[in-house]
């Protein structure tokens, strides 16, 4: 793995990385034991080459093929290989979340495609932030409608826990199906776009951004 140093031309202003930067917090210090910079990068990264790397493709390969990855196995055998990775990334939202999405998970499968063709082999990674907490953030959706564009939400309760723990329930199946045909999707024709009953709701977003 190389990695390279790159001087952002404005100074760390966030609170939480200076706070990290100074050590001021034991939580954060037990959080990121490598530290928030360039050394820690490289410190995690060597543990990571030196054992968790296996564990991490398995985890990939599992997890993709549960969202429905039709080749998860395949898609992930150059990591075991040696290949690289291109990553994108975002916050689980609605439907699959904004546009942005869809670009940074395109953009990461282009910048792999040009690399495996220049020479060195590289696997697209779409990571789903599903520790953010903010469902209003990612709770909506812009339907067009014969009146002009409606913004609405799924019935979505805010318990103020992790995306990754937010789980659907029967509103919010018949929520997505009602929105899925008002844009004009017949029942059968996208099964993916409904969630399960049950599942997480970063998982259904995967889902979509796998099947797309």
């Amino acid at each position: 793995m190389r990695l390279e140093r790159v001087v952002h031309p404005n100074p760390p202003g966030h609170p939480l990385l200076k706070a990290l930067r100074a050590g001021s917090s034991p939580f954060l210090r037990r959080a990121y034991p490598w530290g928030l910079d360039l050394d820690g990068v490289l410190r995690a990264a060597a543990h990571v080459e030196g054992g968790a790397r296996s564990g991490v493709i398995d985890a990939l390969e599992s997890e993709n093929a549960a969202l429905g990855h039709p080749s998860a196995a395949r898609a992930v055998a150059p990591l075991r290989t040696g290949a690289r990775a291109a990553i994108a990334g975002q916050q689980p939202g609605l439907f699959g979340g904004p546009l942005l999405t869809f670009e940074k998970a395109a953009a990461a499968v282009a910048v792999a495609e040009a690399c495996t063709r220049a020479g060195t082999p590289t696997v697209a990674v779409f990571w789903s932030q599903s520790e953010d907490h903010d469902l209003v953030e990612v709770n909506r959706i812009d339907v067009e409608r014969e009146d002009g564009v409606t913004r609405t939400t799924a019935p979505l309760e805010d318990r103020g826990a992790r995306l990754g723990d937010l789980r659907v329930d029967g509103a919010s199946v018949a929520f997505a199906r009602e929105v899925a045909a008002q844009c004009g999707a017949p029942p059968d024709a996208h099964p993916w776009l409904a969630p399960v009953e049950g599942e997480r709701f970063s998982d259904w977003t995967l889902r979509i951004v796998v099947a797309t």
